[in-house]
């Protein structure tokens, strides 16, 4: 049971992080914030209007996460992993009516920890305005199973190191939906937002019964809130709210979930300071203290997600900051500079 506090409990330092990062982006420019600290979530939300910064009661207004829904991802990947005897080093061809080019060998878990070599996108994807937003936007199944039979290749220098890669996610929930004969948005309907209690999140616009926060481009102009996904694991359109992910986080503090904790599990090293998951990213402070995070990005929206399993700590921050604007990578360290408050250390400077 989440206990709500919403806003009263900000603390001045909190406030003046908030504000300070919010301060050079322009008006319009929304951000809506929830602390999460041993099971209790205060939310706090603030716009830009008229070049000041008000505070409003934003918590179940709804932003596009982007990228966050690579989390979603990895959570039906791990039920499947727990409940139906799946294995992390299956290959994937092994889940499909058609062989592989070069009859390369991809396991699932290389798709879900970012190792498996693939490319960020199709070389053919047309970088146009219409596709700025997501450049998978319009990648249909058949063109994946073309890309899959007759044009995947692995770049050997990306090989066995951690390479993100948006159409390795892309081919994953594909292959997902293959081994479970659903479609993507019915497993995230089973294995996340049913039962995590996130009834109002959704793949799609029309089915969200809330405010939708306009998403802005780099210059601060609102841009439509495009439904134009032919394809479901390439959309990363998710609609969600803090509200709604606050849930999502306190149960990865469940140490008796062995579903989500197979997800936040280390599977590769991919430097000193940096391990991998299956989709988390997990930061290894100097003290060994552990931060495990998302970020996500698109045209219109810019969010992030970083818990602190030890202390049952965690952050979420959704905006409508475009990830184009110059200083958008400010969303990313607000989240730590917000947690480190929570506990009582140093703030973490990303790299």
């Amino acid at each position: 049971m989440l206990n709500m506090h919403v806003g009263n409990e900000i603390t001045k330092v909190q406030t003046d992080i908030i504000n300070e990062t919010v301060e050079c982006f322009p008006d319009k420019t929304e951000f809506s914030i929830a602390l999460i600290e041993n099971n209790k979530v205060n939310f706090f939300g603030v716009k830009k209007h008229k070049g000041s910064i008000v505070n409003i009661n934003n918590q179940i207004s709804f932003f596009k996460i982007g990228s966050i829904t690579k989390l979603f991802t990895s959570t039906i990947l791990s039920n499947l992993v727990i409940k139906n005897g799946i294995k992390l080093n299956d290959t994937i061809d092994s889940f499909l009516p058609f062989s592989i080019n070069n009859n390369e060998k991809i396991t699932l878990l290389s798709l879900a920890n970012h190792t498996s070599g693939i490319s960020n996108y199709p070389f053919d994807i047309d970088f146009d305005e219409n596709t700025l937003e997501n450049p998978l936007a319009h990648f249909n199944e058949n063109q994946l199973v073309t890309y899959l039979q007759k044009e995947l290749t692995i770049e050997p220098s990306k090989k066995n190191s951690v390479s993100y890669s948006n159409l390795g996610f892309v081919i994953l929930g594909y292959i997902l939906e293959n081994i479970e004969n659903k479609k993507y948005h019915e497993l995230i309907d089973q294995y996340v937002f049913s039962k995590y209690n996130m009834h109002t999140s959704s793949l799609r616009k029309d089915k969200i019964k809330g405010k939708l926060v306009p998403g802005l481009d780099k210059n601060g102009k609102e841009i439509a809130l495009w439904e134009n996904i032919t394809f479901d694991p390439a959309g990363e359109t998710t609609f969600s709210s803090v509200l709604e992910l606050s849930k999502f986080v306190i149960n990865q503090f469940d140490g008796s979930n062995k579903i989500l904790n197979l997800t936040k599990k280390a599977t590769f090293s991919r430097d000193e300071k940096i391990d991998v998951g299956l989709g988390w990213a997990i930061l290894k402070n100097e003290d060994n203290t552990k931060y495990h995070f998302h970020p996500g990005g698109l045209r219109g929206f810019r969010s992030c997600l970083v818990i602190n399993e030890i202390n049952k700590t965690g952050v979420i921050v959704l905006s409508n900051v475009s990830c184009f604007h110059e200083k958008s990578i400010t969303v990313n360290q607000l989240c730590f500079d917000l947690i480190a408050t929570l506990n009582k250390n140093e703030p973490l400077t990303l790299g």
